[in-house]
């Protein structure tokens, strides 16, 4: 999309039990000017079939023989419409206010040349959030 605030880079590879909730965590955030990169890594299962299952124009599917996940984050940077490029794992999933959060920290801090925010990890039902000390 050429007026996308964000492109957001997914390198895929033998996602298919993850990518679908990664996609939709992506589709529901609150700031809603993006589009979805997808970078089909040579995938072996069916991930391939759950992105095409998944009907948004804000995404692109691209497909290559594998050459790892570098070179497919890579290859979707030279795809994205934006300067404003987000990674997320096709095994991740976002809250709905990241893309907001993450443009917050952009107009605060725009020289800043790149932003991040904390994670949390999810195992067996509990959560273990970042822990992060003298910032």
């Amino acid at each position: 999309m050429l007026n996308s605030f964000f492109s957001i880079i997914i390198p895929l590879y033998n996602k298919e039990k993850s990518v679908k909730n990664t996609l939709k965590s992506a589709l529901a955030q609150t700031l809603q000017n993006f589009e979805i990169i997808v970078v089909n890594d040579g995938s072996t299962d069916n991930s391939l079939a759950e992105v095409a299952n998944m009907k948004d124009e804000r995404i692109r599917l691209f497909t290559f023989e594998n050459q790892g996940v570098s070179s497919a984050r890579n290859y979707g940077v030279n795809k994205a419409a934006s300067g404003l490029v987000v990674f997320l794992d096709a095994d991740d999933v976002w809250k709905p206010n990241h893309l907001e959060s993450l443009k917050g920290l952009y107009n605060s801090f725009p020289d800043c040349g790149m932003w991040a925010t904390a994670y949390e990890n999810v195992f067996d039902g509990k959560t273990i959030t970042s822990n992060y000390h003298n910032i």
